[in-house]
């Protein structure tokens, strides 16, 4: 009896141990979508580095951010560590409540979340892009083209009248990159001198098909006077351009369009001059930031190790560029 009694308790034991074993070495990563061109490029280098050190799981909210609350209540007692795209920025208060009860660290990455909630326990982090910079760089994409303020370059001021209509293609509302990139680029283009007339800003959901249909719908009534198109995103980008080439006929950039994440699409969109230009959103970049605090945080070590900057002890932001083509892409 005595035997069985200590069979029983070492294979307890073991259990308990292989258990903690799976837990400390295991990560659960969550993005928003499985349909996001960007994210879909940022997640397969993110599982390829990942799972070369670490046991992962990747969790799809398919923009549901019930479907995600339930994801991360599934997966808490199993992870140690959690990766995480929000659908909505505002349920970060409760991921983070979760997560510090468990005294789980959580790094968020590419939707930004709340400051207070970021600041309300100690191991949260964020690495993204810097959305003004973005912004900011769109704006001297346009600058390039439209020349000085005060004589603007007749081949794009098509009605010359030495105004910009500007139409924006806004990712989501109320998404923190997406006001942020908008915002930018407003108040650069501004600053720079520029008269605009904001002609529309119009919510396409980071999606293609979405801009190419609000193109399609309000084109003769309202964008066919559009002299410029920055879209928070290339796939919007994408989405106008195709929709402005197909009516016009134009083989060139004739209404300068110009997007942000120099996605593979984005970069074929620049050379094929359907684009006139991208802002290179550096996912490989993030990914190297994101692996290194998953280091610090799998194998215990000082966050000094980091060869990032960590900006009002939370966030990590990622710089961005103007795309230039080398002849490779």
């Amino acid at each position: 009896m005595k035997r069985i009694l200590s069979i029983f308790f070492f294979g307890m034991i073991m259990l308990f141990m292989t258990s903690c074993s799976q837990k400390s070495n295991h990560i659960s990563v969550f993005y928003y979508d499985k349909d996001d061109i960007f994210l879909n490029q940022l997640s397969k280098k993110l599982t390829d580095n990942l799972s070369k050190k670490y046991s992962i799981t990747n969790y799809y909210a398919s923009k549901s951010q019930l479907k995600q609350n339930l994801q991360v209540d599934e997966a808490l007692d199993e992870s140690s560590l959690i990766l995480m795209n929000m659908v909505d920025r505002l349920a970060s208060g409760a991921i983070v409540e979760k997560c510090r009860k468990k005294n789980i660290p959580v790094v968020f990455f590419n939707r930004e979340p709340l400051l207070e909630d970021m600041e309300s326990y100690k191991d949260c982090y964020y690495v993204g892009p810097n959305p003004d910079k973005q912004g900011m760089l769109q704006v001297e994409c346009a600058e390039e083209l439209f020349g000085n303020p005060s004589s603007l370059n007749p081949k794009y001021d098509l009605n010359g009248d030495n105004k910009i209509q500007l139409v924006i293609l806004k990712g989501e509302q109320g998404h923190q990159d997406a006001e942020r990139r908008t915002q930018a680029c407003l108040s650069t283009i501004r600053q720079k001198g520029y008269d605009i007339e904001l002609i529309s800003i119009g919510v396409c959901n980071w999606n293609q098909t979405e801009a190419y249909n609000l193109f399609w719908s309000q084109y003769n009534s309202l964008l066919k006077n559009a002299e410029l198109v920055l879209a928070n995103n290339d796939e919007m980008a994408i989405g106008a351009a195709s929709y402005i080439r197909s009516v016009t006929n134009e083989e060139e950039d004739i209404i300068p369009v110009i997007g942000v994440d120099a996605t593979i699409a984005g970069k074929k969109a620049v050379k094929d001059k359907l684009l006139s230009s991208t802002i290179i959103n550096d996912d490989s970049m993030q990914v190297e930031a994101i692996c290194q605090l998953t280091d610090v945080y799998m194998n215990n070590m000082p966050m000094e190790d980091l060869n990032f900057t960590i900006e009002n002890q939370k966030f990590i932001y990622i710089d961005s560029a103007i795309y230039v083509e080398d002849g490779n892409n």
